[in-house]
Parts: structure tokens; C-alpha cells; sequence
């Protein structure tokens, strides 16, 4: 593809975006990812409950993470959700999330299932996670909420997952 075609191109899936426009580091960051190679293809191509998901999770101020697709679990976030991440930021986004996060696939990928194949919510109060997002072990605590993202087919197509780190209130 000859490069003033690749650039138009590339300006034309920007301008899909503009659902994301508002949505701080993050929404940026989405909005410039190429997510022509990965499993969620081009934004132009997404979904329009995912679009919708999407830009609810970007403007939202409380730590919000989506995982699309099953077993796939496409990850994409907020800026809130950033300091949970670590070092782990920017790198995830778009990644598969237990290949960059491994640790959590015991704690989690049972609710996520469920909610990716049967389309019902999952909520876990006080879920202890202990992972390595800065080098060391951390032990924390959260209350998780992963809601399924349904497609216009009725069938699941990703989880909103909201976060509350309650680490404070449990050890406190």
C-alpha cells in the first residue's frame, strides 16, 4: 500500500475514534493503538455495544477494564485503572490478559467465563489478589464487578469490569 493511501487510511480509522475523544490518556492511547493486529481488528470494524463500552470506560473516573472475547479476554482500560496496572501500563492494552498477567487467571477466569458464556454478571466482595505489577508481591484487596458487554446477536461479547480497592479498609 503506497503511503499517502496508508496515511488516509489510517486518518479515516482515527476519525472512527472520535467516540473515544474526552477519555484522557487512555482514550488516546485506544484511539491511536493498531488494533488492526490484534484479535479486535480495526475500531471501524468494532461492535457498537463495544464502541459504547469503550467510551463509558474512558470517561469514567472510577477504575474500569474491559475483556473482549472468549478466551481471548482483549484487554483495554481507563486512566483509573492505570495504578492497578504498574509497570504493567502501557503495555497491556490490547494484550491478552493472562499473558501479561498470569497470576490473576486463578482468581478470575472462572467469573469471567461465565459472564463471556452465559452473559450473567459476576460480583466478588474482598477478592484478594496478590501479583507483580512493581517488581515485587503485593497483596491486595477489591471488590470486582465483571458485567456482560451483549452484542446486538443477544450473545456476550466482552465484560465491563468495574474495580473497588477496598486494601485500606481490609487490613485497616
Amino acid at each position: 500500500m503506497p503511503l499517502a493511501e496508508h496515511d488516509s487510511e489510517r486518518a479515516g480509522e482515527m476519525r472512527e475514534a472520535d467516540f473515544l475523544a474526552g477519555g484522557g490518556e487512555m482514550g488516546e492511547r485506544i484511539r491511536l493503538h493498531h488494533w488492526a493486529t490484534t484479535p479486535l481488528a480495526r475500531v471501524s470494524d468494532w461492535p457498537q455495544p463495544l464502541r459504547i463500552a469503550v467510551s463509558l470506560c474512558v470517561k469514567s473516573l472510577l477504575p474500569i477494564t474491559i475483556q473482549w472475547g472468549w478466551p481471548d479476554l482483549i484487554v483495554l482500560y481507563n486512566d483509573a485503572f492505570i495504578p492497578l496496572l504498574g509497570d504493567k501500563h502501557p503495555s497491556a492494552l490490547g494484550m491478552r490478559l493472562f499473558e501479561f498477567w498470569p497470576e490473576l487467571r486463578p482468581t478470575i477466569e472462572g467469573m469471567l467465563e461465565t459472564v463471556l458464556t452465559k452473559g450473567t454478571g459476576a460480583l466478588s466482595e474482598g477478592l484478594l489478589h496478590v501479583y507483580n505489577c512493581r517488581g515485587f508481591l503485593e497483596e491486595r484487596y477489591y471488590t470486582v464487578s465483571f458485567n456482560p458487554i451483549v452484542l446486538e446477536s443477544g450473545m456476550p461479547g466482552g465484560s465491563f469490569t468495574l474495580i473497588d480497592n477496598i486494601t485500606d479498609r481490609v487490613i485497616g
